[in-house]
């Protein structure tokens, strides 16, 4: 059995970024109740493995947008290296390698990991 429209609307606020509670407010008439009564419903509802597998599937292309936009932003930036390299502008190469350092996570870890200690005078 299909989801209803509102059990629909409650998945696609989900995947907007909207909390379980105000996903609910949203796609059901839930103005008189109270705050406890509407987090425990969408608990509820989220914990239906329908609504739970439709909010997945709505995910799952943001999900490969994101990871496709950081792959070429790599390739990218190894390109930009080539580049460089080949018209040996040396700026721009470490501009490159810097650029593939915070892309993934690694810019300045190194560098601070071989810092001389600090002197006490």
């Amino acid at each position: 059995m299909p989801l209803t429209s509102k059990q629909e609307s409650f998945c696609h606020a989900v995947v907007s970024g909207m909390s379980q509670a105000d996903a609910y407010r949203a796609a059901f008439s839930a103005g008189k109740m109270k705050a406890e009564t509407i987090q425990e419903e969408a608990s509820r509802l989220m914990a239906n493995p329908k609504v739970s597998a439709r909010v997945v599937e709505l995910r799952a292309p943001v999900i490969v947008k994101m990871q496709y936009g950081l792959e070429q932003a790599m390739l990218e930036a190894a390109e930009a290296f080539q580049v460089a390299k080949a018209k040996e502008n040396g700026g721009a190469m470490v501009a490159a390698v810097q650029l593939r350092a915070k892309l993934n996570g690694t810019a300045g870890r190194e560098a601070r990991s071989r810092d001389p200690p600090a002197r006490h005078h």
